[in-house]
């Protein structure tokens, strides 16, 4: 009997004397003949689907070949002129070091309990500068800075973390999370760029609020908060 589909031709042959069908089929690619017992399918590999084949004699395991998440992001990375490096961490299972946009430098991380994430990070600390102005500052405008913080970046579809000893923003990690299901390259500059957003609101908020006064204008520090 043979059956071809999708240009794969296979054959089970009949014994003669005993006329039960033999046990180890014969497959050919409609051309140049596969060793008999072995049977091989392959999916396309397209703009960052999930590449996959299957190998293996009939009837034991099959070896599945994946790219991997790393290096499905990191293409996506160097094609977007993005990756500056990839960093070594013991921490973690990949981390890369981009830059987006100019100057601004983040992390794409897949943490070690993770397999399945990565997470986009964008940490970043407070120059001793604007911190000292943020301690001539009232404790009770301190606090009102931090809470408008958080009110602020909870209307961000993110994480966030701040570190602010007695009021004083010291630290603030933005984070985005993309799991291995729903990751595509659109889907990763997507979250690059929610990330930037995000980090550049604060960055913009701290500024208004603490930055170093310009010729004419009033002390930082010295009005209340008025962009809520």
């Amino acid at each position: 009997m043979k059956v071809c589909i999708g240009g794969i031709q296979a054959t089970r042959g009949q014994a003669a004397s005993s006329r039960e069908p033999d046990p180890s089929p014969s497959i050919s690619g409609c051309g140049a003949p596969i060793p008999a017992g072995r049977l091989e399918v392959h999916e396309v590999l397209l703009r960052g689907e999930t590449a996959k084949g299957i190998r293996g004699p009939v009837g034991e395991g099959r070896e599945v070949i994946r790219v991997s998440m790393k290096e499905r992001i990191k293409g996506w990375l160097v094609e977007e002129e993005i990756l500056v490096e990839e960093v070594q961490d013991a921490g973690s299972r990949f981390r890369f070091l981009v830059m987006f946009p100019k100057d601004h430098y983040m992390e794409l991380v897949q943490p070690l309990t993770g397999t399945d994430l990565v997470l986009v990070l964008s940490p970043t600390s407070v120059s001793p500068e604007h911190r000292q102005i943020m301690e001539k500052a009232r404790p009770e405008q301190r606090a009102e800075f931090i809470w408008a913080l958080r009110f602020v970046m909870n209307t961000f579809p993110i994480d966030f973390e701040m570190e602010h000893p007695e009021n004083i923003l010291a630290k603030f990690t933005i984070t985005d999370l993309i799991y291995e299901d729903g990751l595509s390259k659109d889907r990763l500059m997507a979250s690059i760029r929610k990330v930037w957003k995000a980090n550049l609101q604060v960055i913009w908020i701290l500024q208004k609020e603490y930055g170093v006064a310009g010729p004419g204008e009033k002390e930082p520090g010295t009005e209340g908060i008025s962009y809520m």
